[in-house]
């Protein structure tokens, strides 16, 4: 796996978990 992969992967969990503890 890249890291841009990596990272782009942890981007989306941190915004796809930020919008979950939001509602």
């Amino acid at each position: 796996m890249d890291l841009w992969q990596l990272l782009l992967t942890l981007a989306l969990a941190g915004s796809s978990d930020a919008f979950s503890g939001s509602e």
